[in-house]
């Protein structure tokens, strides 16, 4: 299951970089919160299962994943600040992961980095940590 976990962590990463963009509902929000917070538990154990269903569940929320809805739906709001923060911590995690299971130590899969937004704190990929985007 190495591999299995290898692609569900590169995709978990692609989509935590793209919900910067997303616009949801806020019981979306709300799902996706709790998904994230469970994957932080997961990332920590190293829980292959447990990574494997957050992964299912973020992917239900995801925008494309579902029948196209009106662009301008006024239910439909950007990531909450607490939920983008959560995500910035999070993403270095799993490129961590990510080199630990390529057994490289650096992140080697040329992926794209946290989502930047703003001002806000970013990792750059630099294996320096937070920085900022400008």
């Amino acid at each position: 299951m190495p591999n299995q976990l290898y692609r569900n962590l590169l995709t978990l990463r692609r989509l935590l970089t793209e919900c910067a963009n997303w616009r949801l509902t806020l019981a979306q929000w709300e799902r996706t919160s709790r998904a994230v917070e469970e994957l932080a538990r997961h990332l920590a154990a190293r829980d292959e299962r447990g990574i494997d269903a957050v992964l299912r569940q973020i992917e239900d929320v995801e925008p494309g994943s579902r029948v196209v809805t009106r662009i301008d739906d006024p239910r439909r709001v950007g990531v909450p600040e607490p939920l983008y923060t959560r995500v910035v911590e999070l993403v270095p995690v799993i490129v961590e992961q990510l080199a630990w299971l390529d057994g490289s130590g650096s992140d080697t899969s040329g992926g794209p980095a946290p989502p930047a937004r703003g001002d806000h704190p970013r990792y750059d990929g630099s294996g320096r940590g937070p920085s900022h985007a400008h």
